[in-house]
């Protein structure tokens, strides 16, 4: 695997930014602020036991690096799935009418994020089960 590319963040999708552009700046967040370590994935898992936590934590470090050009957000929450996934969860899909909490949690604590990141697993299953019982439910002819 080869190393990554470092940019001043005006290079091609997918480069890795080292000033942060303006949804980084609006987190306060220093100039210097992409770090290595955050995209190494051998990284997380000696930060925590919980899968939920561990996920929640990667995504609310990941998005306030804010690494890439182009789709941090995306890369962000995908990573976040993908530990989710992997620990035996379904994935944490933050719906429309949740968006503006989910904003307010990445400007707050990573103890937030993990609330938002539950919710969004917990609605995820209630969705699903609402789904199953309308397929089981007796179909009238």
């Amino acid at each position: 695997m080869s190393a990554p590319a470092f940019t001043d963040g005006i290079g091609a999708p997918g480069a890795i930014r080292v000033v942060p552009g303006e949804r980084a700046r609006s987190f306060g967040l220093p100039e210097s602020c992409t770090s290595p370590v955050v995209l190494n994935p051998t990284y997380w898992p000696r930060r925590t036991r919980s899968p939920v936590r561990l996920a929640a934590r990667a995504h609310y470090d990941m998005v306030r690096v804010f690494p890439f050009t182009h789709d941090s957000g995306k890369v962000a929450r995908l990573f976040m799935n993908m530990l989710l996934l992997r620990g035996g969860y379904p994935p944490a899909i933050v719906h429309s009418t949740e968006r503006q909490r989910y904003y307010e949690a990445l400007r707050g604590s990573s103890t937030t994020m993990t609330a938002i990141v539950i919710e969004s697993i917990e609605n995820n299953l209630a969705s699903v089960e609402k789904l199953l019982e309308g397929l089981e439910a007796p179909q009238g002819r």
